[in-house]
């Protein structure tokens, strides 16, 4: 692309960009990862299941891996792309209809 091919004479463009993604690819998955699961579990189950969805985390994340090869050597660039947009607004819905909002939620009470 553009700023690929020029990124040796403009250093700060792509310091700029690569924090920027950096930025938002933390802000989203790495939430769902690791905040989430710690504000939905019960206090005496927590650490437990925190682990349990970090692992699954990584078996997903293996799953991918192993699977984008073939993906794109079968379908492309272009329609694989769309096929992990999809699978990411299927995380999103799962997470959005089956996550409780702790806002108000008293996370040092007993539960």
């Amino acid at each position: 692309g553009y700023f690929f091919d020029d990124r040796d004479d403009r250093p700060i463009i792509f310091i700029v960009l690569y924090g920027c993604t950096y930025f938002v690819s933390n802000a989203g998955p790495n939430t769902t990862t690791f905040v989430v699961p710690s504000e939905t579990f019960p206090t005496r189950i927590r650490s437990r299941c925190h682990g349990l969805s970090a692992a699954f985390g990584k078996v997903g994340a293996l799953v991918g891996g192993f699977a984008m090869s073939p993906v794109l050597e079968h379908f492309g660039v272009s329609v694989t792309l769309i096929i992990c947009g999809l699978i990411s607004f299927v995380g999103l819905a799962i997470t959005l209809f089956f996550v409780h909002e702790t806002k108000n939620y008293n996370m040092t009470a007993p539960d």
